[in-house]
């Protein structure tokens, strides 16, 4: 579906070689760059961490007081006075309670931002022959930094997203899991990893996007380009490993899971960019895809665990 060029004229129009000039100068200050990056956004989140903490609990009054107003108002009484049911049905969705209350309506808001966001990107590759251009050159512009010390290190950190990392950790959280007798989370786990794997082979097989061309071919894959499947697992893997470990492990490794998670999603996709096997926007497709599967996962088993907890009382 994806054209892997674009035709040489093209690439002489003014806004295609900014888009060009651009992409080689983002490539080739890439490392500086990402330091700055990860120095502003730790210090953000510093910040914001920070921040809720001291105001925590002030938040949570002004957010019961806003939504005490809210249902008192006018408007919300007349649709109380006149249509209940519609009324009720609205305050089941947003109940924190509720067996398919407020963790459902946000499943389903996320996946569905995740399905336009994903569709947007899809479009715009096929339409904008600018996108496709800056992802060719910016590809390039990165892949000629790659130095044989950087090389080293950029295969040990894809191989964290890889199917051997896939396969080592899938069993040995889930035999883990199964020992522990969390029948639920087991299952939730093992959908998580084996859907999201084939849903990512049918993207692949229904956009047919070829890998990116680069001088310096640092590795090789056979499978089509987009969306990243590195990326996309990663994210449902590690996602989910930090879930499970809010459910389940104590707050102290929760709380360090969390931002190592996260940190190890962010640098296996852009290992695949800087290995010159998957474009920027491949990555960034994987990674939106893998957030719809894993809200999928994770809205399905929260569901599971009140429809159970409504039924007879939660496993030890």
């Amino acid at each position: 579906m994806f054209s892997a060029t674009i035709p040489p004229g093209i690439l002489l129009s003014g806004g295609l070689l900014q888009h060009n000039s651009l992409a080689w100068s983002i490539g080739t200050h890439i490392f500086p760059l990402l330091g700055l990056l990860t120095v502003l956004t730790g210090a953000a989140v510093w910040a914001g961490v920070r921040l809720f903490r001291a105001s925590q609990e002030r938040l949570w009054q002004l957010a019961g007081t806003v939504w005490t107003r809210l249902g008192t108002s006018p408007p919300a009484r007349w649709l109380e006075r006149h249509y209940p049911r519609t009324w009720s049905f609205l305050g089941q969705r947003l109940s924190p309670t509720e067996y398919l209350g407020l963790h459902l309506t946000v499943g389903v808001l996320v996946t569905a931002m995740m399905v336009l966001l994903f569709g947007g990107l899809a479009d715009a590759l096929e339409e904008d022959p600018d996108l496709v251009s800056f992802d060719q050159t910016l590809s390039e512009a990165i892949n000629s930094q790659i130095s044989r010390p950087v090389y080293w290190t950029l295969i040990g950190l894809t191989a964290l997203g890889g199917l051997e990392a896939n396969l080592a950790l899938g069993l040995t959280v889930g035999i883990l899991l199964a020992l522990r007798g969390h029948r639920l989370l087991l299952i939730s786990w093992t959908a998580a990893l084996l859907g999201g794997n084939l849903f990512n082979v049918l993207l692949k097989g229904l956009f047919e996007r070829p890998r990116p061309v680069v001088s310096q071919v640092l590795l090789s894959e056979p499978q089509f380009s987009f969306p990243s499947g590195h990326a996309m697992g990663s994210l449902v893997l590690y996602g989910m490993l930090a879930y499970i470990a809010i459910r389940w492990a104590s707050k102290p490794a929760s709380r360090l899971l969390i931002p190592v998670a996260v940190a190890l999603v962010l640098a296996i996709g852009l290992t695949r960019i800087f290995l010159g096997v998957h474009y920027f926007t491949d990555v960034i497709a994987g990674q939106i895809a893998g957030t719809a599967w894993l809200a999928v996962v994770i809205t399905g088993t929260e569901v599971a665990r009140r429809h159970r907890r409504w039924r007879s009382p939660p496993e030890p």
